[in-house]
């Protein structure tokens, strides 16, 4: 989705010889039964023709409760699929709400958590518009591996307020959103790396180190 947390990702997951996801596009991707079949709800959307639709969609039609579900659904799925082998996972800022995410997180991933102040990662997230989320992404893994990605490097130049209307999360409590989740996301890592002032490729270097 163009997103820094993608590119981060997909670096490790280069470096480490294995495939990459975003967990949300996993859920809209389970949402689109035109996409997906019920037989294979797990595949990557990578390994289809298109996902259609967005987070933001999913978001404004069903709700955030609706949309908290499908993601725990589709997290343990994944992790399911990918038991006997590796996946870099990128997943949402909100993933960790759930208590069955962070105890699967725990208990089937390494979990690197990628913090930074609140400022910066408001800063990376402020030009992407292409998210409901306004925390920041939290999860990128192999099933045996998972990486936190909290918002790094997110594209910027697209405005702040395009930004703001595709992301319902991304308002004037984002701070104190972030706060609340600070205890959850250091619940669910095993590892914590502070990316301030590094660049994707820094990051992905301090991954790759935690996962050897």
């Amino acid at each position: 989705m163009g997103s820094g947390k993608s590119t981060v990702g997909r670096i490790v997951a280069d470096a480490l010889g294995c495939p990459f996801a975003d967990l949300d596009e996993l859920v809209v991707a389970r949402e689109h039964s035109s996409v997906i079949s019920s037989e294979d709800s797990s595949v990557i959307p990578s390994e289809v023709e298109e996902s259609p639709g967005t987070i933001a969609d999913i978001f404004a039609t069903k709700g955030e409760e609706y949309f908290r579900r499908a993601e725990e659904q589709a997290l343990a799925s994944t992790l399911k699929k990918y038991a006997q082998g590796n996946l870099v996972l990128a997943l949402g800022g909100g993933t960790i709400l759930s208590a069955r995410s962070r105890a699967l997180l725990q208990r089937d991933t390494l979990c690197i958590w990628l913090n930074a102040p609140a400022e910066v990662l408001w800063s990376r997230i402020s030009g992407d518009s292409s998210t409901a989320l306004g925390m920041t992404g939290v999860v990128a893994g192999l099933t045996g591996v998972v990486a936190g990605l909290t918002g790094v490097g997110a594209k910027t130049g697209a405005g702040m307020t395009g930004a703001i209307a595709a992301r319902p999360l991304a308002d004037a409590d984002f701070a104190t959103r972030l706060e609340s989740r600070r205890p959850l996301y250091a619940e669910a890592a095993h590892v914590t790396i502070d990316t301030s002032g590094l660049s994707p490729e820094e990051i992905s270097d301090e991954i790759i180190i935690s996962c050897l």
